[in-house]
């Protein structure tokens, strides 16, 4: 899950650097609703489609980051 948990981080440090309109509010909760599906995912054993859960917090992340 470590691996997951530092893929969750991913889109907001790149949004960081490259995002002007990207907002500590965005990333705040980008991060903390990524890490819990992350987590949920790892801790049920559920990979919708056989994708690994990390993968799943990337979208999930990188989704909420830009709403």
């Amino acid at each position: 899950m470590a691996s997951g948990g530092l893929l969750v981080t991913a889109p907001a440090l790149i949004g960081a650097f490259f995002w002007k309109d990207g907002t500590s509010s965005g990333v705040l909760s980008s991060l903390v609703i990524g890490g819990i599906i992350t987590g949920i995912f790892y801790a049920t054993g559920y990979k919708p489609l056989g994708w690994w859960p990390s993968v799943w917090g990337l979208g999930v992340t990188s989704f909420s980051y830009v709403a």
